[in-house]
């Protein structure tokens, strides 16, 4: 069956986020990198090829919008079917605590699931979804309903961001206008959801959403360690949310001994001139934050990687 592209991407449930990358070093480089997260992780990892292509074999896994919940859970699915030095996690402002089980909620249109965390104590817990491939969208939609009502019932006892309004189908979908207003009820209802854990002064540091960031964090830095990887955690600051997430982090990070970049000294959210229209950064700034990875990488282990293009 032929599905939209924007519909493939993304799905943990059959691996196919991870086909046709490597998984070992390749002959002749130094270092074995391996990279999670959303477009901006993908758009780092590109301009890392690009200038250390004869030195770094990469691992560049990825998602459209790779809030995360979704950026973890590859990273930990992904552990055992490679031979990195080093593995990067990428966290995005305006996705790094939007926790939703599907991607059918807010601005993150791409359907792929990805599992809930929460914490009971100290302890990390996981709800996993129903639906976790492609096949199976497709088979819960088209030819078993109580797939899809275990998926429906599971997003609405779990997923913050479930509304029935504004994701069942309706014969109110025929009107445009009816549209426009399920639309503008649904940018009110994520914005509440929001408030919950972000405002003006940003992120709300006690909230049980950015707690079960924090906790994230921290475990993806610790069991990169136990299997001998080197972490480092990327923060990708982006246009009007200023350096909050940084912010949010530093302590964890600092006290954790967690290496890290953030982008909001190299890329200021409040210079647009450095974005491009779709809210990236200009491939210079790509460019620059990717370089300075290295670095990091570099004073971490000792080791001394020449760009192409200063041979």
């Amino acid at each position: 069956k032929k599905s939209a592209p924007i519909t493939q991407p993304g799905w943990l449930g059959d691996n196919t986020v991870f086909a046709g990358l490597p998984t070992e070093l390749e002959d002749g480089k130094t270092l074995f990198v391996a990279t999670y997260g959303g477009s901006f992780n993908q758009r780092v990892s590109r301009a890392i090829e690009r200038n250390y292509d004869d030195s770094i074999t990469l691992r560049a896994v990825g998602a459209p919008g790779g809030p995360l919940n979704w950026a973890y859970t590859a990273y930990q699915l992904d552990r055992s079917q490679h031979q990195a030095d080093v593995t990067v996690l990428t966290l995005i402002s305006f996705t790094a605590a939007k926790y939703t089980m599907g991607g059918q909620f807010g601005d993150l249109q791409a359907p792929y699931t990805r599992p809930l965390y929460f914490l009971e104590g100290n302890e990390i817990q996981k709800v996993n979804p129903e639906v976790t491939s492609l096949p199976e969208l497709r088979t819960a939609i088209y030819d078993e309903s109580k797939l899809w009502e275990s998926h429906v019932q599971k997003l609405a006892q779990y997923d913050p961001y479930y509304k029935s309004l504004l994701f069942d189908q309706s014969i109110l979908d025929l009107s445009s206008i009816m549209r426009m207003l399920r639309r503008w009820h649904g940018k009110n209802f994520e914005a509440r959801v929001q408030d919950a854990f972000y405002d003006t002064n940003g992120f709300k540091p006690d909230s049980e959403t950015v707690q079960v960031m924090i906790a994230l964090v921290k475990d993806f830095a610790a069991s990169a360690r136990e299997d001998g990887i080197l972490p480092i955690v990327y923060l990708a600051n982006t246009q009007g949310w200023g350096s909050h997430l940084y912010e949010v982090l530093y302590l964890t990070l600092e006290e954790n001994d967690i290496p890290y970049v953030s982008s909001h000294l190299t890329v200021p959210t409040d210079n647009p001139r450095l974005f491009l229209s779709d809210g990236h950064y200009i491939q210079e700034k790509d460019e620059e934050l990717a370089e300075s990875i290295i670095q990091l990488i570099q004073k971490e282990l000792s080791l001394e990687l020449v760009p192409e293009a200063k041979r």
